[in-house]
């Protein structure tokens, strides 16, 4: 590689001022230099990263002529780049950090090469994790691996042990140098002993001049082009078998076998707790997305940012109920209210309700719920983190606490909690439970409320929401036409005179302002007039708006006793109001039996039929859940790894001990003409009495705690121990304890008759 005559400037500062250099194949060069020398932009134009400069670049005697296309194709073909913040993917394992430098290249994915790889830089044991969970040491060898892997002849590394601590540091420049002998590596930093210690090359920068060009040697070092050797550096798994002793024997030595039975014991159990979460997660699965994610379950409403909510219809509900795979269906009014514990200065939490019935359908399916389920109106159920918020000093003691439930539209409600549900929030939304019945009674009386909203029919022409006063004819008796006419049928309405300017300006026509005088003297023109009187209205209820009534206004009144409490202030038929006054929904629930397309087909048939929203059922258990059941399962595991460790060395002390104690014993058994192999069977059915035994009492041990249900994570079981785990805890707790003593059974059956004997006198 050669760089001629490069230029780089910055805001009129020169940073890279006519560099010359060239480079061969292989070898580790250190660029150095203090803060804002260059060093860094030096290393990012020689690396393609830097188009903007001047003077001229030659790869493999190839001039480049820096078109995006040619720098591409270099860039792949000759270059990797280590940097100091490593520019690892946080969403990819470490495998797929270190594999997608391949794909990205083009090139075919080498198995061999890239075990070979791993292995070298020691994170073979690393490529399934995480990248967030690796040390900085860690990310620094998965990105020099991603680096080795595409294994492009230059290798461009920015302060690559910046942010990892000395260790690590002189691990990754004794792998840097490894790699220079068949490629070559630049490296830009700031530790000059380093540089001094593995660097072939040094070259010192200084306000973007070479100052110091030092070569060590490396065009003469021998070993430079020796190729890269990798060797395959399969691991040799020991076995950690573990021996007993028989019933007998373990009766007249338990205290000195009593240690490593006991943690043969706790090894047995905690990989049996294991295997029993792993084969809990079907059931798992299905339990979670039905109590907590609730991936049965489909919310449809009919709803757009700029209309809000419509009802829902109730020929759909009708319709959607007498499908085979609706289980439940619960039709309610959605809206946010505000919760608090009623005292005085009580902060207040916002939360969206959810709604069940009185059925046992609900009860059969909160698994987490402590406390009873919802049997009265007034009655609810919260979360427990909104719970310990609302109640931050009750001690966890939060059933029977009265809450204040405030809706949008002013109605303060006292409730009780009930139950709590113990479902991390970070799982689901559903912080708040409610009655249907409840629902209805704050559907009823949203027109109650004196200010509702409207927005116009039309609302591609005149958008927004709009703040109005409301009343009944009958609650207004002295008023007096001023235009048009008085109310006569239902979706009639009148407008405040007082209003008219505000509802011309919304309409667009902010040029014609009247006064109160020249209204009620007649001077509104005839088109004003025109527009108000055609321009229908929709009646929408509080601010999250669901559509109530559409409503046209027929005339323009005059009052004298009362001010309006908005801008707009309408007169409305007293019969809408009644109408109204009724249980409203703009949300219905489904739960379904089966997410079978088949099943789901003449469901969405009806949805799309009558053009309703519906949030996606979600058919995964949650990374939430995945990540707990995780950090469980590596806890358990790292235990029984440990726990098995130290069984063996216990187990295999003991069992040299008890040996020992036994070889006078053997040395009769031989002088009787015992054979080797019966020696041998001996200590082998010694060693397998006992493996049973503590086996045994292992499985006894998990079954009670599968009977027990305590393992349970987010209040949902998480542990099923069944026939097929007892059998493989039996057998492998046999086995182990036979094969973790056979080297001393092989030794004491091949023991002579007189060494044993005479070890009597030792």
């Amino acid at each position: 590689m050669e760089i001629k005559n490069i230029e780089k400037e910055y805001n009129s500062k020169v940073v890279i001022n006519d560099m010359n250099l060239s480079f061969p194949h292989n070898g580790l060069v250190f660029i150095v230099g203090e803060s804002g020398s260059g060093k860094s932009t030096l290393l990012n134009i020689m690396g393609l990263l830097e188009p903007n400069f001047n003077g001229g670049l030659h790869y493999a005697n190839i001039e480049l002529d820096r078109s995006k296309k040619q720098s591409n194709k270099f860039l792949k073909r000759y270059f990797n780049f280590i940097f100091q913040d490593y520019n690892l993917i946080n969403s990819l394992s470490v495998k797929e950090n270190i594999v997608i430098s391949v794909a990205i290249a083009g090139q075919n994915f080498d198995e061999l090469q890239y075990q070979n790889i791993i292995q070298l830089l020691q994170i073979d044991e690393l490529v399934e994790r995480e990248v967030t969970h690796l040390s900085g040491g860690e990310k620094q060898r998965v990105a020099i691996a991603r680096a080795l892997l595409r294994n492009n002849p230059v290798i461009l590394a920015d302060e690559p042990t910046g942010n990892v601590d000395q260790q690590n540091s002189k691990i990754i420049f004794e792998l840097l140098k490894k790699i220079s002998e068949d490629h070559l590596v630049i490296v830009v930093s700031h530790n000059e002993r380093a540089a001094y210690e593995y660097g072939d090359r040094i070259i010192r920068i200084s306000d973007g001049n070479i100052i110091e060009d030092t070569d060590k040697g490396y065009l003469n070092n021998k070993n430079l082009n020796d190729k890269l050797k990798r060797e395959d550096n399969e691991k040799k798994r020991l076995n950690s078998w573990i021996n007993t002793i028989t019933l007998n024997n373990l009766k007249l030595r338990k205290r000195k076998m009593i240690s490593s039975f006991v943690a043969m014991f706790l090894c047995l159990t905690f990989l049996g707790i294991v295997l029993g979460v792993f084969n809990s997660m079907n059931n798992l699965v299905d339990t979670i997305n039905t109590s907590v994610l609730e991936n049965d379950k489909m919310t449809l409403i009919d709803h757009t940012v700029e209309n809000g909510y419509k009802q829902i219809d109730n020929e759909f509900i009708e319709k959607i109920k007498s499908k085979d795979n609706i289980v439940k269906s619960v039709p309610y009014y959605s809206e946010t209210v505000t919760l608090s514990s009623g005292k005085e200065s009580a902060d207040e939490f916002y939360a969206t309700f959810n709604v069940v019935d009185y059925s046992d359908f609900f009860h059969e399916r909160f698994e987490d719920l402590s406390g009873a389920m919802i049997s009265k109106k007034n009655e609810i159920i919260l979360n427990k983190s909104l719970a310990m918020a609302l109640f931050p000093d009750s001690d966890q003691k939060y059933i029977g606490e009265k809450v204040v439930l405030k809706t949008i539209s002013d109605m303060e409600i006292e409730c009780v909690i009930v139950g709590i549900r113990s479902l991390d929030s970070e799982l689901s939304n559903n912080e708040l439970y409610i009655s249907s019945e409840l629902s209805d009674y704050i559907s009823s009386n949203l027109i109650n409320n004196a200010i509702q909203t409207i927005i116009f029919k039309d609302s591609s022409i005149y958008p927004g929401v709009y703040d109005v006063d409301i009343r009944t004819k009958d609650s207004t008796p002295q008023y007096k036409i001023v235009y048009g006419t008085d109310i006569s049928e239902l979706n009639e309405a009148l407008i405040n005179i007082e209003s008219i300017n505000e509802l011309l300006n919304i309409m667009g026509v902010s040029s014609s302002l009247y006064s109160v005088d020249d209204l009620i003297n007649n001077k509104l023109s005839e088109e004003s007039i025109r527009l108000i009187f055609n321009t229908p209205l929709l009646l929408t209820g509080t601010i999250e708006r669901t559509e109530l009534a559409e409503i046209k206004i027929v005339g323009i009144y005059k009052e004298n006793k009362r001010t309006p409490l908005s801008d707009l202030s309408l007169i409305i038929n007293n019969e809408i109001k009644e109408s109204l006054n009724r249980p409203l929904y703009n949300s219905l629930d489904i739960y379904v039996e089966s997410l079978d397309a088949d099943k789901m087909a003449p469901i969405n048939t009806i949805i799309n039929q009558f053009d309703y929203n519906n949030d996606e059922i979600n058919e995964g258990v949650g990374f939430t859940i995945y990540a707990k059941l995780s950090v469980l399962l590596i806890i358990f595991g790292l235990i029984s790894l440990i726990i098995l460790s130290i069984s063996f060395i216990l187990i295999n002390y003991s069992t040299k001990i008890n040996i020992r104690d036994r070889i006078y014993e053997v040395g009769v058994l031989k002088s009787l003409g015992a054979s080797n192999l019966f020696i041998f069977k001996l200590f082998v059915y010694n060693n397998l009495l006992l493996g049973f035994s503590v086996s045994l009492l292992s499985v006894l041990v998990l079954l009670i705690v599968n009977w027990l249900d305590i393992i349970k994570v987010s209040g949902v079981s998480v542990f099923n121990f069944n026939v097929g785990h007892m059998l493989l805890i039996i057998t492998l707790g046999t086995f182990v304890t036979i094969l973790a003593g056979l080297r001393e059974t092989v030794a004491i059956s091949r023991m002579s008759v007189v060494k044993a004997i005479s070890e009597k006198h030792k």
